[in-house]
């Protein structure tokens, strides 16, 4: 085998002892325009928001561009990342950038929500470029490699959603809503064709031995997922103790019960839950849900914080697109923050990168949680704290891809994502519940904004899940930079 044949061998990659090359280094590059526009799409929508609420005049409609995304998104981070590990990575990464040009498409040439919403849940799909993204640079590097590699990933996901916010908003001013779908759909084209030209060598796909493939489990677990995040999103729009809601909660969960315990009897699972029942799996996971549930949503608190008029004595007046700018420093940073975990990882161990990402992150936010009345100090503490979120990022796929098998490598990073999704939305209801919780009104009495105390409990409770997840790191088994458990013991054997 050639040296440049970056094919899928022995488990952990061909590459595995390799030094690093320039096919190594393209494919590194093609893995980071992919994920950039995959993530520019998430950012992309939220500055066009108030623009297409006065087009189509439907607020809750409008909505639904941000929740079909997100749902989308969680669902098949997990299906095509374990899809990726069993047919190629490389294949279903192409199919994954290939819907998202068509979601773009739709978007772009349609007048009606309907359809703007349809080719918006097709943009979706781009939950799972990450996951694949990270099994194939697991699957074409040296290990001690990897770490750095999914560092510069996770990195490029928060300079992609941060471009995709403010470029996104530039659009949308100076030239059209469809203009903004006509830009991803060129930068979902690009990564395709990058992909499917330069890549043709990567990998072999993993053989299923004859086995069948499992789709029930599949079939079960998209509407369980997407019920559940369904009711946890909608939770304040349609009422917590609503009925139907309840509903809607406490079926999909059965249903998830019962998709639990399907996979658990089936020989040959299209989600492995034994895989993400070991150990070092299930905390990284837990410290991922800790700091979903804490720092992912302070960005949610300091927008509201940062735009509260200032007469209320708690907000700092500024406006959307203030806020907007303010934030790219905070971007910069979760690259660099990103990229600086991986280098710990790969020189330390990914468990010492986590337990020191975590405490970046935390640090800050302890300090906001009892100072955010002044606007320069919060903005630098604000931007630290955005380091330390992207460092988090990247350090708990790091710990996960340690111990995991090469061939179940995207499939463990999808469900990752669904443990941060499922989680954001549960933090997200928790933010919106305790803001709400001392309110100041204004003198007509129409309006009615958070009080300094309930940022001060928010900020508090923020600042706790994220020492959580320190916690959940420290419980992390010690293993030394870029050393792996054996193939049969990562597969459970």
């Amino acid at each position: 085998m050639q040296q440049d044949d970056l094919t899928e061998q022995d488990g952990d990659g061909a590459a595995a002892a390799s030094p690093w090359t320039n096919r190594t280094w393209l494919y590194l590059s093609i893995l980071v325009v992919v994920e950039l526009s995959a993530a520019f799409e998430t950012g992309m929508i939220l500055p066009a928001i108030p623009t297409l609420i006065r087009h189509f005049g439907d607020p809750i409609g409008v909505g639904w561009l941000v929740t079909s995304y997100l749902l989308a998104s969680a669902a098949c981070a997990a299906l095509c990342g374990r899809l990726g590990d069993i047919f190629g990575r490389k294949l279903l990464l192409v199919i994954v950038l290939v819907v998202m040009t068509i979601g773009s498409l739709i978007s772009g040439m349609s007048d009606s929500l309907f359809m703007v919403i349809v080719g918006r849940t097709l943009q979706g799909i781009a939950g799972a470029a990450l996951p694949l993204c990270l099994g194939i640079a697991r699957q074409i590097l040296p290990a001690r490699s990897v770490p750095i590699a999914v560092g510069v990933l996770a990195g490029t996901a928060s300079i992609g959603a941060g471009s995709g916010f403010v470029i996104g908003a530039i659009i949308v001013d100076h030239i059209s809503w469809q203009s903004l779908f006509t830009y991803s759909a060129m930068l979902s084209a690009a990564g395709t064709l990058l992909v499917f030209v330069f890549m043709r060598r990567i990998e072999t796909p993993t053989k299923s031995g004859g086995q069948t493939i499992d789709w029930v489990g599949g079939t079960l677990f998209v509407p369980a997922l997407v019920g559940i995040l369904l009711a946890l999103t909608d939770a304040l729009r349609i009422g917590v103790t609503s009925p139907l809601n309840l509903a809607m909660l406490v079926g999909s969960i059965m249903l998830l019960i019962i998709w639990v315990r399907y996979e658990l009897r089936h020989p040959n699972p299209l989600l492995d839950m034994r895989l993400f029942m070991r150990r070092e799996v299930l905390l990284a996971n837990g410290a991922m849900a800790f700091s979903a549930l804490g720092a992912f949503q302070l960005t949610q608190v300091l927008s509201m914080l940062m735009q509260q008029p200032a007469w209320t004595m708690v907000g700092l007046g500024a406006t959307a697109t203030m806020f907007g700018l303010l934030k790219i420093p905070g971007y910069i940073a979760g690259f660099i923050g990103a990229s600086v975990n991986g280098i710990l990882a790969s020189r330390l161990s990914p468990r010492t990168a986590l337990i020191i990402s975590g405490t970046a992150l935390s640090a800050p936010m302890g300090v906001m949680a009892f100072y955010h009345g002044a606007f320069w100090p919060l903005l630098c503490f604000a931007t630290i704290a955005q380091m330390g979120v992207s460092m988090v990022y990247a350090g708990v796929p790091n710990v996960i891809l340690s111990a995991v098998p090469s061939s179940k490598a995207s499939e463990s990073a999808g469900l990752g994502s669904v443990v941060r999704a499922g989680f954001q939305a549960i933090g997200s209801q928790l933010v919106m519940v305790t803001l709400m919780s001392a309110q100041i009104f204004a003198p007509d009495g129409s309006t009615k904004f958070p009080s300094a105390g309930a940022y001060n409990l928010t900020l508090g409770m923020l600042f706790a899940f994220s020492v959580a997840a320190i916690v959940m790191s420290l419980l992390l088994p010690r293993h030394r930079a870029g050393v792996s458990a054996p193939e049969h013991v990562k597969s459970g054997v």
